[in-house]
């Protein structure tokens, strides 16, 4: 005759609370792991894309840092207007000049007309001229598309 033991039924129960209780932090701490090397993940992406925007951020033509100002007026004609422009080491010109339109009037406003020249990465030379004044900003060039 074999003598069969078991346990009081409260210990059963707790013994079975417990095993459960375990079963549910391993569970947690496997929801949690996931969390965590998700959370890694995510950083380490952060951390490649930024390290990417500044590489594609950094000067592309050196030689544009090292460019020396070879020329630059300026004549400010107080509130009647103004006129500059300059010249660098690089190729890149700009003139510019302000000029008050309609003075003393509700429509008072200062015309702006001017243009720049650069060297594209291309190697071509780029000029643009321009005017902005009460309709805004208007831009043309060889290489802008035109309305």
């Amino acid at each position: 005759m074999l003598l069969e033991a078991r346990a009081p039924q409260g210990i059963e129960s707790g013994i079975k609370r417990q095993i459960g209780g375990w079963i549910g932090q391993s569970q947690k701490s496997i929801v949690r792991n996931q969390r965590n090397q998700n959370l890694i993940k995510m950083k380490l992406f952060v951390v490649l894309f930024a390290g990417l925007a500044m590489a594609l951020a950094a000067p592309q033509n050196p030689a544009d840092a090292q460019a020396q100002v070879l020329r630059y007026e300026n004549d400010n004609i107080g509130v009647e207007g103004y006129n500059f422009n300059y010249e660098t080491s690089n190729g890149i010109q700009q003139q510019e000049q302000g000029t008050l339109q309609n003075a003393g009037t509700e429509n008072e406003v200062i015309q702006v007309r001017g243009s720049f020249t650069y060297t594209g990465p291309d190697g071509v030379t780029y000029t643009v001229t321009y005017i902005a004044d009460e309709n805004g900003f208007q831009p043309q060039g060889a290489h802008l598309p035109s309305k």
